[in-house]
């Protein structure tokens, strides 16, 4: 999506956990966080307990939203969620 920032583990990582965190140009990370919550999308945005990780990442002023899937997680639940951040965003 134009606009979203995803942050990754490192490159040649083995590992990638079940968790995205990301954050949208010119949008403030916890108000967006409050939009989707109110449309039934459940994440968290800010600093999320790790000040030294965001001050390596170059977000300790503006934090993230962070996204978490799980193997209960369907298709049809990320396929809304992107729905409704597309739709925030006016994509």
């Amino acid at each position: 999506m134009p606009g979203v920032e995803v942050f990754r583990a490192p490159a040649g990582s083995q590992a990638q956990a079940g968790v995205i965190s990301f954050r949208v140009e010119d949008r403030d990370c916890e108000e967006l966080g409050e939009e989707l919550g109110r449309r039934g999308i459940a994440l968290r945005a800010g600093l999320h307990c790790a000040p030294l990780a965001h001050r390596t990442a170059g977000t300790l002023e503006t934090g993230t939203l962070r996204a978490s899937v799980s193997a209960f997680t369907t298709p049809r639940e990320v396929q809304e969620f992107l729905r409704t951040l597309g739709m925030l965003l006016r994509i």
